[in-house]
C-alpha cells in the first residue's frame, strides 16, 4: 500500500530529524538535539506505521533500538570493567575476572548483531511499505 499522498510530509520530518541528529555533534546542548531527533524520528515511524496499518513495522524498530540499547550497555560496561581489571591486576593471576568480563563484551556484541537483524527487518518493511528505495536512510541517520 503506497503512502505516495503523505510521504512529502514524512520525508520532510525525516529531514528534520536527521538536522537534529547532525546537531547532536555539537558540545553540551548535542544531547538535547539528540533527544529531540530521536523524538521525531519515532513520530515519523509511528505515523508511517499508523497510515500504513502495518502490524510488524512499530514492533521491529522498537525490538532495534532496545536491543541495540542493551547490547551498547553490556559491551560498554564489560569493556570498561575489564580494562580497569586488566590496569589492576598486575600480573596477579586475575585471569578469571579478566575471562569473564570479556564474556561479557562478547555477549554484548551478539545482543548488538541480533539487533542488526532486528534492523534489517524493521528497514525492510520500511521499504515495502513507502515504496521508496532511500528513505530508510534518511531515518537512520
Amino acid at each position: 500500500m503506497p503512502l505516495s499522498d503523505d510521504i512529502q510530509s514524512i520525508k520532510t520530518k525525516a529531514y528534520i530529524s536527521v538536522g537534529f541528529s547532525i546537531f547532536g555533534m555539537v558540545p553540551v546542548i548535542g544531547l538535547l538535539f539528540t533527544i529531540i531527533g530521536f523524538i521525531i524520528k519515532l513520530l515519523v515511524v509511528i505515523e508511517i506505521n499508523s497510515k500504513s496499518k502495518s502490524k510488524i513495522l512499530l514492533v521491529n524498530y522498537v525490538r532495534y533500538i532496545i536491543t541495540s540499547f542493551l547490547g551498547s550497555i553490556v559491551t560498554l560496561i564489560g569493556g570498561l570493567f575489564g580494562f580497569a581489571v586488566a590496569l589492576s591486576s598486575d600480573a596477579r593471576g586475575d585471569e578469571s575476572v579478566f575471562a569473564g568480563l570479556g564474556i561479557a563484551v562478547l555477549i554484548g556484541l551478539f545482543v548488538i548483531i541480533i539487533a542488526l537483524i532486528f534492523a534489517w527487518f524493521y528497514f525492510s518493511e520500511l521499504r515495502r511499505i513507502t515504496e521508496e528505495p532511500f528513505l530508510f536512510l534518511l531515518i537512520s541517520l
